[in-house]
């Protein structure tokens, strides 16, 4: 049985988020625009620890359509080499996110 990170359910979607996200070469910033959320909501759903059970179905559901995929896909479970890039790539991604959010701002 896994930790209780990859149980949570929010963490999930948000990871399933962030990685429809960058399939489709989207920033955190340009997310937040296109679905009419905060650069810092979009960051905290995205975050491995900040946002618990502080977004809804309805929430979700516009970000899926948003990233133009079935709504069921933020539910699939995170595949191994998905789970490995996230931990190598964190730390740069985060300081590109803090960079697109200085340079629009």
């Amino acid at each position: 049985m896994g930790n209780k990170m990859e149980q949570d359910i929010y963490y999930l979607v948000g990871q399933n988020i962030k990685k429809q996200r960058k399939l489709k070469n989207l920033t955190q910033l340009q997310l937040a625009e296109k679905s009419f959320f905060s650069y810092e909501f979009i960051r905290k759903i995205e975050s491995k620890s900040s946002c618990r059970n502080t977004f809804s179905l309805d929430t979700v559901d516009k970000i899926a359509k948003v990233l133009g995929v079935d709504i069921r896909i933020l539910f699939e479970p995170l595949d191994e080499e998905w789970c490995q890039w996230l931990s190598m790539g964190t730390e740069i991604l985060t300081t590109i996110d803090i960079l697109c959010k200085i340079c629009y701002n």
